[in-house]
């Protein structure tokens, strides 16, 4: 596939033609060229959700540099900040009782069981109409996910964080929420990379520093909530060869050496944040078998860039997301 499908969500009803999303504030509209249609084994599409913020059920709250919260139905779902390159990168989730009723996703259930093969525009579209007003990358993205033990390897908040941020302790300063002091109760972490780098300093100074690629899933609903039966019957369909699909929304969050102090060890960071919208039984289930689920992602492009900047980012960000991808198929 060589040329990137643009999709719209809404259309004007008199004359059918798409209508651009309804933003908030400024932003740089996308040129469909900027996105290339597949990196390695991933497909994308640029996608415009053009529903009003009142009329979707997921929505952002104060995003900017202080960080967003996105709200699910009015409710506090996910924290994910700083939004300053100067500032570590951080996330929280504030999981739902139980999963509210999605109406774009409901209906999509068999396809989704069954697994995506491909990006197909009704589908995605369909699920984009969730989302808050803005330009979206969509991929399809192999993921293979594995629990995360709060304080444990992996643990971004107190391995890279702490390895990257050495003693900060900011806990984030989000619109509309409160933190938490105590870790998520569960949280996912796919395949990722650490490896040498180079940190450049003003006047052409180099030293020796680190990469890294950390990929998280972030659960919006309950553990205690999701029901043991469809966990079981995942469990064997990914036994049988089966790749579901969830769908998340994902926010890339992104680091350098200019955020740190002189003799730390960070050259760059990508941190993709996925907000587990739907499929929550799918990915335990995926975890609890280290096998590997398809993800529709819908990364949020950045609201406020020069076209310079933007067109740059998409192009890191599907190299990033085709990498995270081959990783998780590395083991196949």
């Amino acid at each position: 596939m060589t040329e990137t499908p643009l999709w719209f969500t809404t259309s004007d009803p008199h004359t059918r033609a798409p209508l651009a999303p309804m933003l908030d504030r400024s932003a740089v509209t996308p040129d469909p060229a900027w996105v290339k249609g597949q990196v390695g084994r991933v497909p994308f599409a640029l996608v415009a959700a053009g529903q009003a913020a009142d009329q979707v059920p997921l929505r952002w709250e104060g995003r900017g540099y202080s960080g967003a919260a996105l709200r699910v139905q009015g409710r506090v779902a996910a924290l994910i900040g700083m939004g300053s390159a100067t500032l570590p990168a951080l996330f929280h989730v504030l999981p739902l009782t139980r999963r509210p009723s999605l109406a774009g996703v409901d209906g999509l259930q068999d396809a989704l069981a069954g697994g995506l093969q491909a990006l197909d525009g009704a589908t995605v579209t369909r699920l984009a109409s969730l989302l808050p007003p803005g330009w979206y990358v969509a991929g399809l993205v192999t993921t293979r996910p594995s629990v995360v033990v709060p304080g444990g390897p992996l643990d971004y908040m107190t391995h890279e964080r702490e390895r990257y941020w050495p003693g900060d302790r900011q806990q984030g300063s989000w619109p509309g929420a409160d933190v938490p002091k105590a870790p998520p109760a569960l949280s996912y972490r796919a395949p990722g990379w650490r490896e040498p780098g180079v940190i450049s300093y003003t006047g052409g100074r180099q030293v020796p520093g680190e990469e890294a690629g950390v990929s998280v899933l972030l659960p919006t609903q309950e553990t205690e909530s999701l029901e043991a039966r469809r966990v079981a019957f995942y469990r064997e369909q990914f036994r049988a060869g089966a790749r579901p699909t969830a769908v998340c929304l994902q926010v890339i969050e992104e680091r350098d050496s200019n955020s740190q102090w002189e003799g730390t060890l960070l050259s760059n960071l990508t941190l993709a944040v996925n907000v587990i919208v739907d499929g929550h039984h799918k990915v335990q289930a995926a975890a609890l078998e280290g096998a590997a689920l398809t993800v529709l992602t819908f990364t949020a492009l950045p609201f406020t860039a020069t076209p310079r900047v933007l067109k740059t980012w998409i192009e890191r960000t599907q190299r990033h997301l085709s990498r995270f991808d081959a990783l998780s198929r590395s083991a196949e």
